[in-house]
């Protein structure tokens, strides 16, 4: 998987590629653990979880997303498909087309 991350006042983009010999997702939500993997190994602290069990009313039963372990951190994280409506995110990376997920950090703390 290729990832590139941008980020512009808090807000940004990750642009995720399926590699060219790299292994097809079942899922939407297998791409996200993927992505988390690679993102806890790198320094992050994210966890994967459906998007109504934390209160939010974007999408339905099957919508995942990452987000900050521990809401109190500083910044929180949190990264989902803004396309989910429109789009299949498992058809366009298996197809090897760019799929982009948007990027949302919020501080606890004012002034930051």
């Amino acid at each position: 998987m290729d990832i590139t991350i941008t980020t512009n006042n808090g807000d940004g983009r990750v642009l995720i590629k399926r590699a060219r010999k790299g292994k097809k997702a079942r899922s939407g939500s297998q791409i996200l653990y993927w992505l988390k993997q690679i993102l806890n190994e790198n320094g992050y602290d994210l966890i994967k979880k459906l998007m109504w069990k934390d209160g939010h009313l974007y999408g339905d039963d099957k919508l995942h997303y990452l987000r900050s372990r521990n809401p109190k951190e500083d910044p929180w994280v949190m990264i989902y498909d803004g396309d989910y409506a429109v789009r299949s995110m498992k058809a366009d990376y298996n197809w090897g087309k760019l799929v982009t997920l948007l990027v949302t950090t919020q501080f606890a703390k004012e002034g930051k």
